[in-house]
């Protein structure tokens, strides 16, 4: 059967092989011939006249939408935004003092996407693609952006902007005791605003996001790392865009999809995105590096970069045409993505190439509105307009209001916040079974080594030195044990965070009150397995109320030590970091932890140090709960050894008699929650997205 290609470009045209018997044909269609377009279809194919996304936005608003019939099933009536940019330029400062200098990233770079379309962004290394998609998708944290910018006409509001989009980014940031169910969920409850979805309305969401993406077979196994197994790369990613396409939005950035992915797992995505644009009416743009030719044919444009500036912005088969013009023809037997890297890269250390990519930049400016309608001038204007009215509070008031809808600030209530994940963070540390048994082994293990060094200490001068031993290890061993687990895993859910956060899923608070609250149980149990016992074995002060001292002084040390934990992993940027700062914060406070040296004998310069220190007070409790009331027998005392039979005596020579066990256990509550306070302001600095959406 003959092709007829519509003329109109608001329409698609798909084209269906057909066999011998006229049913579709499953196999792939023979390589094209360079001389004729990018994508020919097939022989014996019939041509289907498909109206354009735009056309199918216009039918759904002329239908209703809310009340229509055309609605995607599981979606929240939301239209795909028109997205349209017109000469976005982008700057940031280098060096400082007499080197700073500015650095022109973006130059001038206009486009135009509508709903229904796969866009992709293509460049060389510093060719500016990513710093593109991250000025369109409002991800900018630095620097100073300028142009123009429009969502359906209208000038973006950032607080309103980041929710009404999808970001995926190029590494997926997963918590792997989590099932992609539970996982997709999690968004679901967080994102989806609970005025108009009902639980099982979020449920059935995320069932119908699975079965577009092609993960319900998945649906209950768990993420998983390269550890412990789990699902596919392919299944990861589509599980990172799951959890923002769960929340519907409007228009879905993605960068580098790809990476790291075989060929075909590539193309198993494409086609994912390039389905979900033309089923749910939305605009999809990524960021990709080095596609296959299939995956070029599932674009329906594509941005070539270079040195900031676009030398392409169109169907990627129009390319092939407007270079050829231009006498660059693409080879034979060539991968078009190949032919346009090649083409358009800016080699510093090659002058040709220089001068290539510049004569490009240069013809693709006297052709550029052939292909991108410019905004008309009235529009222009206005958005100017409207853009610098956002530097006045008043101006910023007036482009919220322009975006406002009913959902609030918040898709829900900081109680459900809360609920939502601390159930998850339950489930990821439970769930680790490595991690939970090697927490109870390793106390288990020093418990063990513990009683049988001390083995019922003697109540002579050589049990003294024993049993201050003994406290004095036990503080260093708790505060460890607690502290190192946090600081080693909290900067890299930090980062999932912050990703979060950057969509506005919740506030901080509720974040690190559930985080905080969920690593309790599993160490107050490890800590108990530990403390009751080794006072038995020990042989301390056999009675039921120093015993319960004993507990309570080691619960409190380990609060505390949580919540220092939590400090230094909301603080540091890495881990790396972490494991250096917090072995150095810890040894400086068993330095000034009463042990080696006498309070009052230390510097006054380095002498502060003692009252802010865990080990100190922790020490103090201890050794006044053991020594008061204990009386000594001095009778085996040999070699001049001084003894006293007065146990609070000790105390008083070592200067642990002040503060009171009491005040001694009060002041480290006060600094575990002094710890955590400090902690969560500063995991809300650490995890704000600091933007410019112009």
């Amino acid at each position: 059967m003959k092709q007829v290609a519509p003329e109109n470009h608001d329409h698609h045209t798909i084209n269906v092989p057909l066999s011998a018997s006229g049913a579709a044909d499953a196999g792939h269609p023979p390589r094209p011939t360079r001389g004729e377009s990018l994508h020919p279809p097939p022989p014996d194919s019939v041509a289907i006249d498909m109206p354009a996304a735009s056309d199918l936005r216009r039918r759904n608003n002329a239908s209703g939408g809310d009340a229509g019939g055309d609605e995607t099933p599981g979606s929240n009536g939301k239209s795909g935004a028109d997205l349209y940019w017109e000469d976005v330029r982008f700057k940031v400062s280098t060096g400082s003092g007499k080197d700073k200098k500015e650095r022109e990233i973006l130059k001038g770079d206009s486009g135009r996407a509508e709903p229904g379309q796969l866009i992709a962004v293509m460049g060389g290394s510093g060719a500016g693609k990513t710093t593109l998609l991250n000025l369109l998708a409002g991800r900018i944290p630095q620097g100073e952006p300028s142009g123009i910018v429009l969502a359906d006409g209208k000038v973006r509001d950032k607080r309103r902007w980041k929710k009404l989009i999808g970001y995926v980014q190029q590494e997926d940031l997963l918590y792997e005791n989590l099932t992609v169910r539970e996982t997709l969920m999690t968004s679901a409850q967080l994102r989806l605003p609970s005025a108009k979805y009902s639980q099982a309305q979020k449920a059935e969401r995320v069932e119908e996001v699975m079965r577009q993406l092609g993960i319900s077979h998945v649906a209950d196994s768990r993420i998983g790392s390269g550890a412990t197994g789990g699902i596919s790369g392919g299944e990861k990613k589509r599980v990172s865009i799951g959890v923002e396409l769960v929340a519907d939005p409007m228009t879905l950035f993605l960068d580098e999809p790809t990476t790291g992915l075989d060929s075909a797992t590539s193309l198993s995505v494409i086609n994912i995105l390039k389905d979900l644009a033309v089923e749910t009416n939305r605009v999809i743009i990524l960021t990709i590096h080095m596609p296959r030719e299939t995956i070029l044919g599932k674009l329906d444009k594509v941005a070539l970069m270079s040195k900031g500036q676009m030398v392409w912005f169109g169907p990627s088969k129009k390319a092939l045409e407007h270079f050829a013009r231009l006498g660059h023809e693409c080879p034979p037997q060539t991968n078009p993505a190949d032919f346009y890297l090649d083409l358009i890269q800016d080699n510093e250390k090659d002058k040709d190439s220089r001068t290539v990519a510049e004569k490009l930049i240069e013809e693709w400016s006297a052709v550029e509105k052939e292909y991108t309608t410019p905004i008309d001038e009235e529009t222009r204007q206005q958005a100017l307009k409207t853009q610098d009215s956002k530097k006045s509070k008043k101006g910023r008031q007036e482009v919220a209001g322009a975006w406002e809808d009913d959902e609030g600030r918040w898709a829900t209530s900081w109680f459900s916040e809360f609920s939502v994940l601390l159930k998850r963070n339950f489930k990821q540390t439970f769930r680790n079974k490595t991690i939970v048994i090697s927490g109870f082994m390793q106390q288990f293990t020093i418990l063990l080594l513990l009683g049988f060094v001390f083995f019922r200490l003697s109540a002579d001068s050589a049990g003294v030195q024993s049993r201050q031993g003994i406290l004095f290890f036990v503080c260093i061993n708790q505060t460890f044990s607690f502290l190192m687990p946090i600081i080693t895993v909290f900067p890299l859910e930090r980062r999932i965070i912050l990703r979060e956060r950057a969509s506005g899923s919740y506030r901080t608070s509720a974040a690190y009150l559930a985080k905080a609250i969920s690593l309790w149980p599993l160490a107050c149990l490890s800590s108990l397995l530990f403390s009751i016992n080794v006072y038995w074995l020990v042989g301390l002060q056999p009675t039921f109320v120093k015993w319960l001292l004993f507990q309570i002084i080691t619960q409190s040390l380990v609060f505390a030590a949580q919540a220092l934990g939590m400090l230094i992993g909301s603080s540091v940027p890495n881990v790396q970091m972490a494991q250096i700062v917090g072995p150095l914060i810890v040894v400086s406070f068993v330095i000034f932890g009463g042990n080696f040296t006498a309070g009052n004998s230390i510097t006054v310069v380095l002498r502060w140090i003692q009252w802010i220190s865990l080990i100190r007070y922790t020490y103090g409790a201890y050794m006044q709960n053991e020594f008061n009331g204990l009386q000594l027998n001095c009778g085996n005392a040999t070699g001049g050894v001084r003894c006293t039979p007065n146990g609070s005596e000790v105390l008083s020579l070592q200067g642990l008699d002040s503060p009171s066990l009491g005040i001694c256990i009060l002041i480290l509550l006060v600094l575990g929650v002094a710890f955590h306070f400090l902690a969560a302001m500063m995991l809300r600095k650490t995890t704000r997205m600091r933007i410019v959406v112009i």
